[in-house]
C-alpha cells in the first residue's frame, strides 16, 4: 500500500483491494470524529462509498450530498448546506468500485470540486 500525502491535509490511499485502506480510512474517521466532538469548528467527517458515483455530468457537491443524506437519512438540502459552508469533512472510499471506465471521470469530478471548495479536505482511497 502506498500513501500520497498531498497539501492541505488531503491525502490519497493506494493498493491493491484487500491490503486495509478501508480499515484504515475508519480509524482516521473515528480521530476526526474525536476532534470534531471537542472542536465545533471543525467539520464533521463522513464516510461516503465512491461505488455509486456514475454520472459525469452531475456536480459532485450535489452527489455527495444525496448519498449522505440517503446514507444516513438527514435532510438533502441539509447537506448540501454543510457541505457548500465546509462543514462536511469527506472520507472517499471505494474508488476501484466505480464502475468500469469511470474511475477517471469520478476523480475529475473530485478534483473539480476540491477547486470550488478549496480549503476542504478529502481522502478518496
Amino acid at each position: 500500500m502506498e500513501i500520497v500525502t498531498h497539501f492541505e491535509g488531503r491525502f490519497i490511499m493506494l493498493g491493491d483491494p484487500g491490503l486495509g485502506k478501508s480499515t484504515i480510512l475508519f480509524a482516521i474517521m473515528h480521530h476526526l470524529l474525536q476532534n470534531a466532538r471537542n472542536d465545533v469548528n471543525l467539520p464533521i467527517p463522513v464516510l461516503v462509498n465512491l461505488s455509486s458515483w456514475q454520472d459525469p455530468k452531475q456536480q459532485f457537491q450535489t452527489w455527495l450530498a444525496e448519498q449522505i443524506a440517503v446514507t444516513y437519512q438527514l435532510p438533502r438540502q441539509l447537506m448540501l448546506d454543510l457541505i457548500t459552508n465546509d462543514r462536511i469533512f469527506p472520507l472517499l472510499d471505494g474508488l476501484n468500485e466505480v464502475r468500469e471506465g469511470y474511475q477517471k471521470r469520478c476523480i475529475d469530478a473530485i478534483n473539480l470540486y476540491l477547486r470550488l471548495i478549496p480549503r476542504l479536505p478529502a481522502a478518496p482511497s
